[in-house]
């Protein structure tokens, strides 16, 4: 059914304000990771459809976000483990072999983070 028929969802002059539906993992506090794009998310590296991000002032231990579609992870930057959520296996083995060559970048930028200056763009994989 078009847009505007009852009982088709919203109206025509509603679709500009509707917000994407998710479900955001959530950390230990119970704030959600914000799907990246558009949410003042700093984005530090972006390849494959793998998106990568920080938080300024975010917890420890030193970790980053990544989104793939809907799927979001975080990892820890030492260990290179997921700490919560899941990625689809092909997005993750691609992001940890990025992760593994930048560690130190990461790390640098999370340093960066955790004082609220900005942050350095990472290479892709490539």
């Amino acid at each position: 059914m078009p847009w505007g028929v009852s009982g088709s969802g919203p109206r025509e002059s509603d679709r500009a304000t509707l917000r994407p539906r998710s479900r955001p993992v959530r950390r230990g506090g119970g704030t959600p990771i914000a799907s990246q794009a558009g949410r003042g998310v700093p984005e530090i590296s972006r390849f494959y459809g793998i998106v990568v991000s920080m938080y300024f002032k975010d917890h420890a231990p030193p970790h980053f976000h990544a989104c793939y579609g809907s799927a979001e992870v975080v990892i820890e930057i030492s260990s290179l483990a997921v700490t919560e959520g899941r990625l689809p296996m092909h997005a993750l083995a691609l992001l940890k072999k990025w992760a593994k060559k930048h560690q130190a970048d990461l790390l640098d930028d999370w340093n960066l983070a955790r004082a609220g200056k900005p942050l350095k763009r990472i290479p892709p994989l490539e």
